[in-house]
C-alpha cells in the first residue's frame, strides 16, 4: 500500500473521528473472518503514529475507527515525550515510514491535575516514574498559573492543550531524526485534544511543527 502524505494521513484521522462521533464506526470492529490476521502477521504498513496519553477512558483506535495495523500508538500518562516514547515515534518515523504524528491529549486528564495539584492528589512524593512525567508536565507550564487554586476543570483542560503544544515542540526540538524529517517535508508533527463529554477530536493545526 502506498505511503499516504501526511496531509493525506490527517484527513484519514478526521473522517475516523467524525464517523465515530457520528456512531458510524465500522473500521475499529476487525473480523478474523476477512483474512486481516493473517495478512497483519507479514508486517506492518500503518498510516499514521499517535502520542496518547495512557487515560482508559481515550482508546485511540476507537477514537479514529481504525483497525489493526493501520495506527502505531504510543501511550504514555500525560501523552509527554520522554525517551522510550520518543525512541518509538523515531523507529516508526524510521522504519515504518509513518508520515504523521499526531500528539493526542484530552480533557480532564489525570496527569494534568496532578501536576497542578488539583483535588484527589495524595501529596506523595512520585515515584521516579511519575516525577518524569510531571516534571514534563511542569515545564510544559511554567509561568502559566491556573486562575484559581486549586484549578478548577478549565484551568486544567487549558493546560492540557498546552502541554500537547509543547510535546508538538519537544519532539520536533528534542528528536534530530524528527526534526529533520519535518523539515524535509516528509514528517507532520499536529497535536489535537479529545473530548470526553463529546467524543469529538479537536486538531490544534495552529501548532503543527512543519518548519
Amino acid at each position: 500500500m502506498p505511503i499516504p502524505s501526511p496531509n493525506e494521513a490527517l484527513s484519514r484521522l478526521r473522517e475516523g473521528n467524525f464517523r465515530y462521533k457520528q456512531g458510524s464506526a465500522a473500521g475499529s470492529r476487525l473480523a478474523e473472518a476477512d483474512g486481516t490476521f493473517k495478512d497483519l502477521s507479514a508486517g506492518q504498513e500503518p498510516f499514521a503514529a499517535v502520542l496518547g496519553c495512557a487515560d482508559s477512558r481515550v482508546p485511540v483506535e476507537v477514537v479514529f475507527d481504525q483497525g489493526a495495523g493501520q495506527l502505531f500508538v504510543v501511550r504514555v500518562a500525560g501523552n509527554v515525550p520522554t525517551l522510550s516514547p520518543r525512541g518509538s515515534l523515531e523507529f516508526a518515523v524510521e522504519e515504518l515510514g509513518v508520515p504523521l504524528i499526531l500528539v493526542l491529549g484530552h480533557t480532564r486528564c489525570g496527569a494534568v491535575a496532578a501536576t497542578l495539584g488539583a483535588p484527589g492528589a495524595d501529596g506523595r512524593t512520585p515515584t521516579p516514574g511519575l516525577a518524569a512525567i510531571t516534571d514534563r508536565i511542569s515545564a510544559a507550564l511554567a509561568g502559566v498559573a491556573p486562575l484559581t487554586s486549586p484549578p478548577g476543570p478549565a484551568e486544567i483542560d487549558r493546560a492540557a492543550r498546552l502541554n500537547v503544544e509543547a510535546s508538538c515542540r519537544a519532539l520536533m526540538e528534542e528528536s534530530e531524526v524528527l526534526g529533520a524529517k519535518v523539515r524535509a517535508g516528509q514528517l507532520r508533527i499536529v497535536g489535537a485534544v479529545y473530548h470526553l463529554h463529546t467524543g469529538v477530536v479537536e486538531f490544534l493545526e495552529g501548532i503543527s511543527a512543519e518548519s
